[in-house]
């Protein structure tokens, strides 16, 4: 499974997830931003990007964790390897459980 199988098929799992992630960066954004001298401050764009950029980092890290732990019988099998691994592991309802405890 390559990662944008992985990320098509934990978003198609995790429901609303990504919209509610990227609300929550953007939030945390705008109260560093606010923090921050006026001259330094970033524009809306700017934080939105960063809050993108944010979700796809969590989800490269999630992936790159799972493809070094997943066992090789899985990987032998491709994508239905992956997902059976996935599923095992409760890996979007887990990864659903931290984004929403933070």
């Amino acid at each position: 499974m390559n990662f944008t199988d992985f990320y098509l098929w934990l978003e198609e799992n995790t429901g609303d997830l990504k919209d509610i992630a990227i609300l929550k960066g953007i939030e945390n954004l705008i109260e560093q931003n606010n923090e921050l001298d006026p001259k330094k401050r970033m524009n809306d764009n700017q934080i939105k990007k960063m809050a993108n950029n944010m979700w796809f980092s969590s989800l490269e890290m999630l992936y790159n964790d799972i493809k070094s732990r997943i066992p090789k019988d899985k990987l032998k099998k491709g994508y239905t390897g992956w997902i059976d691994y996935l599923e095992e592991k409760n890996i979007a309802a887990s990864f659903r459980e931290g984004f929403e405890s933070l």
